[in-house]
C-alpha cells in the first residue's frame, strides 16, 4: 500500500521522466509550457520531501525510505535545473536577436544618404520599420520581461546575461530618439540637396546668359564682317 504512494513518481524511478524531458527540450514550445515543466518537477520534489514518510512500519519491521526519497528529490531537482538551463539559454538567444534587430534598424536609420534616391529609400525604410517592425519588437520585449521575471525568481543570472537583458529593455526607449535623429538627417540632407539644386539652376542660368551674350557678340561680329 505504501509503495502505491510512489506511483505518481514512477517516471522518476524508471528515468522515463528524464527521457521525456530531454525529448521535450529538443523541440520548440511556448514559454508557458517550459514553466509548467519546472512547476511539475518542483512540485514533485516538495511533495516527496515534505509528505513522504521516512520510516514505515510493516508489521514488526521498519522500512526506511529516506534514501529513496532523497534520490527521487535529487532526480526531480536535476530535471528542474535542466529545464531552467534551457529557458535561460532560449531567453539569452531571443534577447540577443531582439537587440540585433533593433541595432540593424538603428544603423540604417542613422545612415547619411548618398543621393536623393538613397534619401527616399531610407525614409521609406524607417516609415515601414515604425509601422511594422517596432510594434512587433515591442511585443517581443514585453515577452522578454515575462521571461526575466520568471528567471529572477528561479535562477541567478551572470552579469553578461543581465547586461543583455538591460540592453533589450532599453531599446524601445532608445529607438524613438534614433528615429528623431533620422528625421534630422533627412531634413538636413533634403535642404542640402535643394540648395545644391538651386546653385545648379543659378549656374545653369548664368551659363545660358553667358551663351546668349556670346551669340549676340557673334552675330554682331558677323555683321561687322559683312560690311
Amino acid at each position: 500500500t505504501h509503495m502505491k504512494e510512489y506511483d505518481k513518481y514512477n517516471s522518476l524511478v524508471t528515468f522515463q521522466a528524464e527521457t521525456d524531458l530531454l525529448a521535450f527540450l529538443e523541440q520548440d514550445h511556448p514559454f508557458r509550457e517550459f514553466t509548467q515543466e519546472v512547476s511539475k518537477f518542483r512540485t514533485w520534489s516538495r511533495e516527496i520531501n515534505y509528505t513522504k514518510r521516512k520510516v514505515i512500519m510493516l508489521g514488526l519491521y521498519e522500512a526506511h525510505c529516506e534514501t529513496i526519497n532523497k534520490e527521487l528529490i535529487r532526480r526531480a531537482d536535476s530535471l528542474t535545473n535542466k529545464c531552467l538551463a534551457k529557458i535561460t539559454s532560449l531567453n539569452l538567444e531571443a534577447n540577443k536577436h531582439i537587440c540585433s534587430e533593433y541595432d540593424a534598424i538603428a544603423q540604417k536609420a542613422l545612415t547619411q544618404p548618398n543621393n536623393t534616391a538613397h534619401l527616399v529609400e531610407l525614409k521609406a525604410f524607417v516609415e515601414k520599420a515604425e509601422k511594422d517592425a517596432v510594434p512587433r519588437l515591442e511585443q517581443s520585449v514585453h515577452e522578454a520581461r515575462i521571461r526575466l521575471d520568471f528567471l529572477l525568481e528561479n535562477v541567478t543570472l551572470p552579469a553578461a546575461e543581465i547586461q543583455v537583458n538591460a540592453d533589450t529593455f532599453m531599446w524601445p526607449n532608445n529607438i524613438g530618439g534614433i528615429f528623431e535623429e533620422h528625421r534630422k538627417i533627412i531634413r538636413t540632407s533634403r535642404e542640402k540637396a535643394e540648395e545644391s539644386l538651386r546653385e545648379r539652376r543659378i549656374k545653369f542660368t548664368e551659363e545660358m546668359e553667358a551663351l546668349q551674350h556670346q551669340l549676340v557678340d557673334f552675330k554682331e561680329y558677323g555683321n561687322v564682317e559683312d560690311t
